[in-house]
């Protein structure tokens, strides 16, 4: 590896490489690009303890002093011996000592020294609170055959209407292609007629679609083998979504992990209330709380989809739990990744004395809502 690290050190280009994307490419990570090193060290870093050597973390200048330098010099090496492998870099960072340690709560003053005894304790991102409730919600969320996203989903359609339209959707497509960039008015107006005539399309075939599975439900009732396959066929034509994925679609419509939906997600989503980027600004993220977090929690998301979900994996993994302690650790497995203390398990038996499903929605309430859930342990 070293002697790899040498031949990038004494590389030279040839006219067409350096005008070349990949020139650019190695120019940047290049292990002689000392800025760079030391930008990406300190914001890996920052992201794993809360706070860099280096502060304000997107303002770095070949004059900024790391708070240690050493410490600092040491993660340009390693970041450098291993070839920028931001993975084995990050399993480097896991490894330390101080990250392992339990977080500190106090936030540093910047203006002093930080001996990083322990990472910041940190409130989970946008995406990681959502991913982590969607676990209570949805069966088999991490499924072989993940779900397109809403994006890819929509360019595939209508790439999918576009070749199967012939000459005169694609004559369309290239008339609206010129309006977008020659009459923005006109633009507007095209698309909005568009998008009517495919809600209208969209809507006719799932008309025809539910009366052919009303009618295939009548057939599968009298036994009349023919109609069944006859509306079965029909039914394939139209490319319709089985019954269960119909249902799994209704129950669980939008709930997706973060990964999968569109990014930016829509202004209050459970995202954007909880700090996701606007993709304006390259850190544009946030962990801060506000009171649309706080609402969301006591009387949103929660009350509506995981615990007003009678489907939801919570509500179905629990239904036939009529044991409190069995009750009591399923809970606080899936919530928090433990098992309750005895001490939690007496402060919730009378609870469970005067109402158990009561005190099941109560438990389940309160563990979501407390630090511990949604703070990085």
């Amino acid at each position: 590896r070293q002697e790899q690290l040498q031949e990038r050190r004494d590389r030279r280009f040839t006219p067409e490489e350096a005008e070349s994307r990949v020139a650019f490419s190695d120019w940047v990570t290049s292990p002689t690009n000392d800025l760079f090193v030391r930008n990406l060290a300190n914001r890996m870093w920052r992201r794993f303890f809360g706070i860099g050597l280096i502060e304000p973390f997107d303002d770095l200048e070949p004059q900024s002093v790391a708070s240690d330098p050493a410490l600092l010099e040491e993660l340009e090496r390693i970041l450098v011996d291993v070839d920028f492998d931001l993975k084995e870099f990050v399993r480097v960072l896991c490894s330390t000592a101080s990250w392992q340690r339990a977080p500190v709560i106090e936030h540093p003053d910047l203006s002093k020294p930080h001996g990083f005894p322990g990472p910041l304790f940190m409130r989970m991102s946008a995406e990681q609170a959502w991913d982590s409730l969607l676990t209570l919600v949805v069966p088999e969320l991490d499924r072989d055959e993940p779900p397109t996203s809403v994006r890819a989903e929509r360019a595939f359609s209508e790439f999918e209407q576009l070749a199967l339209g012939g000459d005169a959707e694609i004559e369309e497509r290239l008339e609206l292609a010129v309006l977008r960039q020659t009459d923005r008015n006109a633009f507007d107006a095209k698309r909005s007629e568009l998008r009517r005539d495919q809600r209208s399309e969209r809507n006719q075939r799932n008309r025809r679609i539910s009366e052919l599975r009303r009618e295939l439900s009548v057939a599968e009732k009298k036994g009349d083998k023919r109609e069944v396959e006859r509306l079965q066929t029909l039914l394939v034509e139209l490319d319709a979504p089985s019954p269960e994925e119909t249902l799994r679609q209704r129950r669980f419509q939008g709930l997706e992990r973060a990964a999968d939906l569109e990014s930016p997600a829509p202004d209050g989503h459970f995202l954007r209330q909880f700090g996701q980027s606007d993709r304006d600004q390259i850190d544009g993220s946030h962990q801060e709380s506000s009171v649309p977090q706080a609402l969301n929690l006591l009387n949103g998301f929660v009350e509506t989809t995981v615990l007003g979900n009678s489907f939801s994996v919570l509500n179905q993994e629990t239904s036939h739990l009529r044991s409190v302690e069995d009750l009591m650790n399923y809970v606080y497995l899936a919530i928090l990744s433990r098992e309750p203390t005895r001490k939690e398990k007496n402060l919730w038996k009378s609870d469970f004395k005067d109402s158990f499903g009561q005190a099941k929605q109560d438990l389940i309430w309160t563990l979501i809502n407390s630090r511990e859930f949604l703070f990085i342990q």
